[in-house]
Parts: structure tokens; C-alpha cells; sequence
């Protein structure tokens, strides 16, 4: 799968607690229009792959994305979402979603089952560090230090409706 990807960026962007935790019954477990701001900047206008669950919570494909939903249910649709019944076709579909946006990026947008996947591939991890550490059902797997260096680190201007401070910070897959 690695060869058919070579030039292309696989990045997760994720909004994860100091524990880890990224969701909790289904939701986020905390209020954060900065990170949803960042997280809208950094996926528009590219084919973003996320799981079901994670689509599900979000209720409706997003503007200016391309959608992909992988799902173990063959019958499973939505309007104007593309399907994939495991995370390497869901990278084909992607991979030919962004040829078509001119983009050479693919973002990887959760759950934890498809971050978990989808790490073996990835090139670039884009993390909003929640300063919080709330009890959660769904978890962010750590980053191998030695797998990963760090490119930026920066506070992020807190909104006003914003329930804790954030960090962002940009990996990069070493070697």
C-alpha cells in the first residue's frame, strides 16, 4: 500500500486531551471552536477518510471536503459521502479524490480505530493538545518518539467560547 502512496501526505489531524482522550459516547468531550476553526482550515479542500462512528457524530458531509466513510456495512450510505470497507481502499478512493482537487494531501479525521490504522501509514501529524484531561471512551494512540519529530509547537489564541487552552503541534514522520 506504502509504494501506491509515495508522494502523497497522509495526515491525521486530531484534537487530543493530555490523557490521550479524544471522545467520549460518541462526542467530543469538550467545547473547542478554536480547534474546530483549525481542524476546518486544515482539511478544506481535501479528501479527508474518517470511520463511521466519527461520521456519524458529525451528522453530514462537510463543505469542501471530500468524505470517506469507512464501514464494515457494505449497505451502509449517506448522501454525497464516497464508502470503503477498510482503510487501504478508502486511501484508493482518496488518492484518486485528490487527483481530481489537485491536492497531494489526504487527511486521516478519526476515530481512534482508523488513527490506530491509519499511523503505519501517516507522514504528518497535526495535534491540537487540549490542556484537559476529561474521562473518555475513545483514545488518540501515542506517537513513537523515535518515529516522529516535532516541526511546530504554538499556543492557540483562545475563543472566547473555548473550554480549555490549546497547543498545536505539527509532526513530521522521521527519516
Amino acid at each position: 500500500m506504502t509504494d501506491t502512496l509515495t508522494g502523497y501526505k497522509i495526515t491525521l489531524v486530531v484534537a487530543a486531551a493530555r490523557n490521550g482522550v479524544i471522545g467520549r459516547s460518541g462526542d467530543m468531550p469538550w467545547r473547542m471552536p478554536s480547534s474546530l476553526r483549525r481542524f476546518r482550515a486544515l482539511t478544506l479542500g481535501r479528501p479527508m477518510i474518517m470511520g463511521r462512528k466519527t461520521f456519524e457524530a458529525i451528522g453530514r458531509p462537510l463543505d469542501g471536503r471530500d468524505t470517506i466513510v469507512v464501514t464494515r456495512d457494505p449497505k451502509y450510505s449517506s448522501p454525497g459521502i464516497h464508502t470503503a470497507p477498510n482503510l487501504d481502499t478508502a486511501l484508493q478512493i482518496a488518492k484518486r479524490l485528490a487527483v481530481a482537487r489537485a491536492t497531494n494531501e489526504i487527511i486521516i479525521a478519526g476515530g481512534g480505530e482508523i488513527y490506530r490504522a491509519a499511523l503505519a501509514v501517516a507522514t504528518h501529524v497535526h495535534l491540537d493538545l487540549i490542556d484537559a484531561t476529561p474521562d473518555g471512551d475513545t483514545t488518540f494512540p501515542p506517537l513513537p518518539p523515535d518515529e516522529w519529530h516535532e516541526q511546530s509547537r504554538e499556543s492557540v489564541e483562545p475563543h472566547a467560547n473555548d473550554q480549555y487552552p490549546m497547543t498545536a503541534i505539527s509532526y513530521c514522520r522521521s527519516g
